[in-house]
């Protein structure tokens, strides 16, 4: 009973998703959103995202409004810039200040934590971006070299949060600009009526991307929906399964133990230091960690798939 309730709810949930998935690709297939105005719909996406009452203001201007429009959203697009631009420096000590600890090693450890308070360079460094002397406090803690990879791996996960806020700001900020950029050509239009075209075509396309958007994110929250009631599904399954018929399910038991502890070698095994692309990625050490842990597992656990495999049909041969 309880896996026919489950299996109604999965298919129901995927169905809407199917729909709502076949209804995004034709209309953004219908649209024609080519190549070169990608920017465009990047820009009007990541507004919506982090701001949609520009959008909002945009729908609701006519061309005869659209100075004050832009009056409003330039000094918008100027103040974040130059919080951008206030923020750089911080940003740029902070990476700084960890390219230098890292290299550190065990023969200048003693001498580096020595010289920290007078060190000069140093103390500029920390003075940009660590104003409430944190990252310095946490240093002084660290008394053995074998200690610093706690300190780096705090340090890499500190910098990821920053550096991550920097590029939405800046993310944020150029997609603004993109944005303005089309509404002054549109506003420097000296014919009425095809100003008025141009913008009503300009304000359709906004509309429809926010539109799409929003079907999206529907669509992508209805997978999580299914994904979690299927690993749910599962769990319950598998428990019931184990509870009536505990006997026969103490292999099922074994496996599950044996995976956990692989999990849990191949985390121990795994680095703290992340590759280019996990930086690129904006993913923290603690979560690259977690993923090469679970690829580890992955390898470890079809190989021995594989060995049993081939150690079954050996054995079987060897009767035959």
């Amino acid at each position: 009973m309880i896996r026919k309730i489950i299996n109604i709810i999965v298919f129901a949930i995927a169905g809407v998703a199917g729909i709502l998935g076949l209804y995004y690709a034709i209309n953004f297939s219908s649209n024609d959103f080519d190549g070169d105005k990608l920017p465009q719909y990047k820009a009007i996406s990541t507004i919506h995202d982090v701001n949609p009452m520009m959008l909002d203001s945009l729908s609701n201007t006519t061309t005869d409004n659209l100075p004050a429009f832009l009056e409003s959203y330039d000094k918008t697009y100027q103040d974040l810039d130059n919080a951008v631009k206030a923020s750089e420096p911080a940003k740029v000590a902070f990476y700084n200040y960890i390219a230098t600890v890292k290299k550190i090693d065990k023969n200048n450890f003693e001498a580096f934590k020595a010289e920290f308070n007078t060190n000069t360079r140093l103390q500029d460094l920390l003075a940009q971006f660590d104003k409430e002397g944190k990252y310095a406090e946490e240093f002084k803690k660290v008394e053995k070299y074998e200690d610093l990879d706690l300190y780096n791996l705090f340090l890499e996960e500190n910098y990821n949060d920053v550096r991550q806020e920097y590029l939405k700001k800046n993310e944020h900020k150029n997609a603004i600009k993109v944005c303005l950029d089309t509404v002054h050509v549109i506003n420097g239009i000296n014919y009425a009526n095809l100003k008025d075209s141009v913008y009503n075509s300009y304000t359709s396309s906004v509309n429809d991307v926010v539109s799409l958007n929003k079907i999206f994110n529907a669509d992508l929250y209805i997978c999580y929906a299914i994904f979690g009631i299927a690993i749910l599904s599962l769990l319950i399954l598998a428990l019931v399964h184990i509870i009536t018929n505990f006997k026969s399910s103490y292999k099922i038991l074994f496996g599950i133990l044996a995976i956990v502890v692989i999990f849990v070698i191949s985390y121990l095994v795994a680095g703290s230091a992340r590759s280019d692309v996990f930086v690129k990625l904006q993913i923290s050490p603690n979560t690259a960690r977690l993923i090469e842990a679970g690829c580890y597992t992955v390898y470890i656990t079809f190989a021995l798939a594989i060995v049993s495999v081939i150690v079954s049909l050996f054995s079987k041969f060897k009767k035959v």
